[in-house]
């Protein structure tokens, strides 16, 4: 963990986003116990047992009970269960390739499990950047064949007299309206995907202001720049030229 993470991101506080119901923490056991026997029967005595510890804890009936089952009575079971295994035990058995090849299996199985839930975050960062860098390329390319489209529209307006700075201001308008109105979509539509996603992953808000407010405003900030350039660009351009080339 220690060599796929900063110190920075090692000293992030996970904060828990809303307060569980009772009746969740009750249900909870119960559904994975459930669960289990449906799919798991083998795995079900040791999976029952976790979960029924872990009813104890949340049902808030039996406290005496549920204080002993974290203590006295898992460190008696932890000890008899060792005392028996180990009495049992030979070097000969234990010492063998087989169960040395299982312990470092298991142990590299378990860097895996822990490494991969980093790599899989970083991963996910990295696309969206990717993501955020390819919807600010495709509004800067679609707005600038919106205004390369309209030269001829530009030319005739220069012909007619019209000045660089009014087109350039009336090519801005038009394109922020058009911007701001995908902009709006696209936040409600986020929105809407955010809710779904946020149950699966931890962590993740339906309403985050900042992450909302900053895509906004590079995506308004680009189709402005895409709609500036090519407008003055077009300003430029000497209107009998424009006309005779169309």
């Amino acid at each position: 963990m220690r060599a796929l993470t900063t110190k920075a991101e090692r000293e992030i506080e996970m904060k828990q986003l809303r307060p569980v119901r009772q009746i969740e923490k009750i249900v909870f056991p119960l559904t994975v116990l459930i669960v289990c026997a449906l799919l798991l029967p083998s795995a079900t005595p040791l999976v029952g047992m976790l979960m029924l510890g872990n009813l104890f804890k949340e049902c808030g009936v039996v406290e005496r009970l549920s204080k002993t089952a974290a203590n006295e009575l898992i460190n008696i079971v932890t000890i008899m269960l060792g005392l028996a295994v180990g009495s049992k035990l030979q070097a000969d058995t234990f010492l063998s390739t087989e169960t040395l090849g299982i312990i470092v299996l298991g142990l590299i199985a378990f860097g895996i499990g822990t490494a991969s839930g980093v790599i899989m975050a970083k991963i996910m960062s990295a696309v969206a950047a990717i993501a955020l860098v390819l919807a600010l390329a495709g509004v800067y390319g679609v707005m600038g064949y919106s205004v390369a489209q309209r030269r001829r529209e530009l030319g005739i307006r220069m012909a007619l007299g019209a000045q660089d700075g009014d087109v350039v201001r009336m090519i801005l308008r038009q394109g922020t309206i058009l911007a701001v109105i995908g902009t709006a979509f696209g936040v409600g539509l986020a929105f809407g995907v955010a809710r779904g996603v946020s149950f699966f992953l931890y962590g993740v808000s339906a309403f985050e202001p900042a992450t909302y407010g900053t895509m906004a405003a590079a995506l308004l900030i680009a189709a402005l720049v895409a709609t500036f350039f090519p407008a003055r660009r077009a300003t430029r351009v000497d209107p009998v030229e424009a006309l005779r080339a169309d």
